[in-house]
């Protein structure tokens, strides 16, 4: 339904509903943090008409699971805890299903983790390319 107002009236129909499946309760329940709903309400609303389409990619898209296997660079799988639209076990099970992949879940943080939680996300990936550049790396 909120797929079929966004195409039909517009981003800015839905822009308030879905913004709330982006952050965790962590974050919603924060009145300090009350501005980051807003940014992103706003953010969404001024997408193009046409961004439907790219919402059903996501929604109807055939899974690439069987390709995982063939990534063979080094790769990092970043989840917030409190992920509502994607559940952080599935992309823990997404990152067991690339060779060698680094999976990272992040207390307190939603589907926006880098939004939520850009400290903790930025220490995560400083680590992960910091073991790329050891001797000791095992990628």
């Amino acid at each position: 339904m909120l797929n079929f107002l966004g195409r039909w009236i517009g981003p800015w129909s839905v822009a308030s509903t879905t913004s709330t499946d982006y952050f965790g309760k962590t974050t919603l329940n924060d009145p300090a943090r009350k501005h980051l709903k807003a940014q992103l309400i706003s953010h969404l609303s001024r997408n193009r008409w046409s961004s439907w389409r790219a919402v059903n990619g996501v929604i109807f898209r055939k899974s690439l699971r069987e390709e995982l296997s063939k990534i063979v660079v080094p790769t990092l799988v970043i989840a917030g805890d409190e992920d509502l639209c994607m559940d952080p076990s599935r992309s823990e099970q997404l990152a067991t299903s690339i060779a060698g992949a680094k999976f990272s879940r992040i207390p307190l943080g939603g589907h926006a983790i880098t939004l939520e939680q850009p400290a903790a996300v930025n220490a995560v990936i400083e680590e992960f390319i910091t073991s790329l550049q050891s001797p000791r790396s095992n990628h």
